[in-house]
């Protein structure tokens, strides 16, 4: 019973560093790009990651595949520059 709530606790964390994390380089660079789109592949990502970290994975590289995320859905969606996107991310 308690790895639901551990489950649910990654998902809910990960998709808040997703949001903070795109909310972050959008503001700051300005972008103007489609939501709704985001918020869906987001989610997507989020499930994603949380569905890795059941295995036994690093934290380190469970980081990593969340800011790849973060930075292909600010460059495809929000035209965002890629290396100002990662500089941004990676002090989140």
């Amino acid at each position: 019973m308690m790895t639901w709530y551990q489950i649910l606790s990654f998902f809910f964390t990960n998709g808040l560093r997703i949001f903070f994390g795109l909310y972050l380089v959008i503001t700051l660079q300005q972008s103007a790009g489609n939501r709704i789109k985001a918020s869906v592949i987001s989610v997507c990502a989020a499930a994603f990651i949380t569905a890795l970290s059941c295995f036994p994975i690093q934290q380190f590289y469970l980081t990593g595949i969340e800011m790849i995320f973060v930075i292909l859905i600010a460059y495809y969606l929000y035209a965002a520059q890629p290396r100002m996107s990662l500089f941004l991310i990676f002090f989140l």
